[in-house]
C-alpha cells in the first residue's frame, strides 16, 4: 500500500508544478472537483484513470529494452 500513497502523492505533486488544478483532472476524468479531491486524498485513483492523468500531464515511465 506505502507504492500506492507514493503513486498518488507524487501525481499529486506533478499536477501542481505543471500548473494544473483538480478542476482541470475532474474535466479530464468527467467526474466532480469534489470527487477528484476525494480519490486522491484516498489514494483511490483507479489505474485506468491514473493513465488517463498522466497522458494529459504528459508523465511517461522510463521504458527498458527487453
Amino acid at each position: 500500500m506505502k507504492q500506492t500513497k507514493a503513486i498518488h502523492l507524487s501525481l499529486k505533486r506533478l499536477l501542481r508544478a505543471r500548473g494544473h488544478t483538480y478542476a482541470g483532472a475532474a474535466a479530464v476524468l468527467g467526474l466532480s472537483e469534489a470527487s477528484v479531491k476525494r480519490l486522491f486524498s484516498r489514494a483511490e485513483l483507479s489505474l485506468e484513470r491514473l493513465e488517463q492523468l498522466c497522458d494529459w500531464l504528459g508523465w511517461t515511465s522510463p521504458t527498458s529494452s527487453p
